[in-house]
């Protein structure tokens, strides 16, 4: 999944992003990409604000989103701008974002404030402390603000894929509209994590994601959003692996639609999804097309596992519950070590919401969420596996991944 393009297509009737915005978001995150070059710190003042130049604007903020590990299996973090005044936003201000490390290296990117009261300048790094310094700067008023903040980003407590950052760099920024196609696959981060595959035999890897929600939700584009901000950046980060005896496809699942396509690439991604617009389907197709939907999925998984030698098919979903009340049939899988299934369904919790909650007096100890609490029982596409030779994983945070991930290497590795 090399090679990163602008979509040409829009996401009308399924997202209220424009075509406009969709482009602009593309256009600042590329100018980040090659921050370090951005011109337009050449014709501001930059270094004369941060040695205490008195500042013209007020009614404006600055903060930091706490350093967490995400879906991309990257640190991330943001710079968070809030206005109080209208006058700004109608000025086209703009941003600009400095990151500094202890060992001399600095990271700068630049884009318009936006309309909104509220503005998220996002980033990759790596562990570390950094000097954080933002301006806001009006073009017409030419008035401007100016603010610093020191940045620590702890290592990860423990490291199951030790050496995957050894080639990124040490800030990478990013800019993406929440719950869009963009958010969810991030086509200006160009950089690739080090993920070395070795087998014993000569191995294809068939990766499929599915994309269709679940029947079960009232809110079937929201959850179409939810599950895709897990599984195409998973699918994203299996794109970096370098198998280096052997091949690799990768193919999105449109289950109510029984439709599957190529994803090779950004483009390929963006017109599948622009073209089903799945989580959109008319209430009265329902009834006709459940009954169909496992079978379909097994009918792609099996014939995809069942031709070369050795080949490893790893399924990437959200949850999968449908109302067909028919029990599922089992999926028949070759037992053999050279032909492996691996299906990990993946829906984020938020850490905010899985960290233990604070304590409501004094003295009290906080109630700690209990174990079972965000366990979903197998769905329709894994009870037909689960008597099967096929792997199952359930993943709610980036940290699970991290450490499903080279579980299921390993066992590819043996193959």
């Amino acid at each position: 999944m090399t090679g990163i393009y602008a979509p040409s297509t829009s996401y009308t009737g399924w997202t209220t992003v424009s075509i406009f915005r969709q482009l602009l978001l593309v256009f600042l995150a590329l100018t980040a990409a090659n921050a370090q070059t951005d011109a337009l710190f050449q014709e501001v003042p930059f270094d004369q604000w941060r040695a205490g130049a008195k500042q013209s604007l007020a009614h404006w903020s600055a903060g930091l989103v706490q350093p967490e590990l995400s879906a991309f299996q990257r640190i991330s973090t943001a710079v968070r701008i809030q206005v109080d005044g209208p006058e700004l936003p109608k000025h086209h201000a703009v941003v600009l974002t400095e990151f500094a490390d202890a060992a001399g290296g600095v990271w700068r990117t630049h884009a318009e404030l936006g309309r909104g009261p509220e503005y998220l300048q996002s980033a990759f790094v790596l562990p570390g402390d950094y000097s954080v310094s933002v301006a806001l700067y009006d073009p017409v008023t030419r008035k401007h603000g100016f603010a610093q903040k020191k940045l620590h980003v702890a290592p990860l407590k423990t490291e199951p894929l030790p050496g995957a950052w050894e080639d990124l760099p040490r800030v990478e920024f990013f800019s993406a509209e929440r719950d869009s196609p963009f958010a969810w696959y991030l086509p200006s981060i160009v950089s690739r994590l080090r993920l070395t595959l070795q087998t014993q035999h000569r191995v294809h890897i068939q990766v499929i994601a599915n994309t269709t929600p679940s029947e079960t939700v009232s809110d079937s584009l929201g959850e179409l959003r939810r599950n895709m901000s897990a599984v195409i950046p998973a699918m994203k980060i299996l794109s970096q692996i370098g198998l280096t005896n052997g091949s690799m496809d990768f193919t999105l699942l449109d289950l109510t639609r029984q439709r599957s396509a190529s994803a090779a690439n950004w483009d390929s991604i963006s017109g599948f999804f622009a073209a089903t617009n799945p989580g959109l389907i008319d209430v009265r197709e329902l009834d006709s097309i459940s009954a169909k939907m496992r079978g379909f999925f097994a009918d792609q998984l099996t014939a995809r596992i069942a031709d070369d030698p050795a080949r490893a098919v790893i399924i990437l979903s959200g949850p999968a519950f449908f109302d067909d009340p028919a029990p599922a049939a089992k999926i028949d899988l070759p037992a053999d070590p050279l032909h492996r299934v691996f299906y990990i369904r993946c829906r984020l919790i938020p850490h905010s919401v899985l960290d233990a909650r604070p304590r409501p007096r004094p003295g009290v100890r906080p109630r700690p969420l209990r174990p079972n609490f965000f366990r979903l029982p197998l769905d329709d596409l894994e009870k037909p596996l689960e008597s099967s030779s096929a792997m199952l994983f359930d993943v709610i945070t980036p940290e699970q991944f991290r450490r499903v991930l080279p579980a299921t290497l390993g066992h590819i590795s043996r193959m």
